[in-house]
């Protein structure tokens, strides 16, 4: 996969994920369970916290670092750490880290070659081969919490026409 196409499918998710959250109000976002005990906003913080990790992570593969990966063998755990420390943010903060981590991986994308997106082994890890499939990982994990985020929707949207 190329890094054109890697980069394609990052924004395609997270347009796909603003627009399952288009149109909810603060309360909805920050109040209602989703997925177990999270809220939308549990959500966000838990994929701003990801995306920062992963950038962070990539940045240090670049700067010639061996990736530390334990901190995500526990991966609920993980998770769990990544909600608690963004549990003060505003909704506006957990958004802006997410855009940011975005951009700046456009950037890195953009500086590098596409050998070292496809097949440059600095990147291997728990689950991937290479940095195309790291950032698999990625857009695929959005994508299946927009799909969560749409069908709760759907679920209130029904309820509400059954009330």
């Amino acid at each position: 996969m190329n890094k054109q196409d890697v980069l394609a499918r990052l924004e395609a998710a997270r347009t796909e994920l603003l627009d399952a959250i288009e149109g909810l109000s603060q309360k909805q976002m920050t109040t209602v369970p989703v997925a177990g005990e999270w809220t939308v906003r549990d959500i966000l913080a838990h994929i701003a916290g990801w995306a920062a990790w992963d950038l962070a992570a990539i940045r240090g593969v670049l700067a010639g670092d061996t990736p530390d990966f334990a901190p995500i063998q526990d991966v609920d755990a993980f998770d769990a750490g990544l909600v608690a420390e963004r549990s003060s943010w505003p909704l506006a903060r957990i958004l802006r880290e997410m855009k940011e981590a975005l951009d700046a991986t456009r950037e890195l994308l953009a500086g590098m070659s596409e050998d070292e997106v496809s097949s440059d082994i600095r990147f291997q890890g728990l689950y991937w081969r290479n940095l195309a499939e790291w950032l698999q990982v990625a857009w695929e994990h959005e994508g299946e919490h927009a799909a969560q985020i749409r069908k709760w929707r759907e679920g209130m949207d029904n309820a509400h026409r059954e009330g």
